[in-house]
């Protein structure tokens, strides 16, 4: 489907999807993936509302000129996707985390220690079964 404005189809809709494409990873790249444990403050709840907050008045804000329309659309674009991977990565648990390390890393022993000691319901040999300290 294609979005209309003043009359003159536009690709915005497949623009923007291709932008929250690239953006939605935004936070694994400030915050790489390396252990299950890796969500710190780029992932955490008080940046998610800055990110929202921002976002809201980036809503409110009233651009002039093209290339302002254009960088806000960017930039609510980039913080709806940067908000859906927080919202996701909310509901991943660690053992998930850490599988997912391991196809990625089979030689993460760590790792592999730690899954090997949740499954036996270990008493957190390496790290507390909750969380873990890789």
């Amino acid at each position: 489907m294609i979005e209309n404005q003043n009359g003159q189809p536009t690709a915005k809709p497949l623009v923007g999807a291709a932008i929250a494409a690239c953006a939605t990873n935004l936070p694994d790249v400030i915050e790489p993936a390396i252990h299950p444990h890796h969500r710190q403050f780029f992932h955490g709840v008080v940046f998610a509302a800055g990110v929202g907050y921002g976002m809201y008045r980036l809503y409110e804000w009233d651009p002039t000129e093209d290339w302002q329309e254009t960088l806000r659309f960017v930039l609510l674009v980039c913080g709806a996707a940067y908000l859906i991977h927080l919202a996701l990565d909310a509901f991943t648990a660690a053992v998930q985390q850490a599988e997912r390390l391991l196809r990625c890393n089979p030689d993460h022993r760590k790792v592999e220690l730690w899954l090997a000691d949740r499954q036996l319901g270990g008493a957190g040999r390496i790290g507390t079964p909750s969380e873990p300290d890789l």
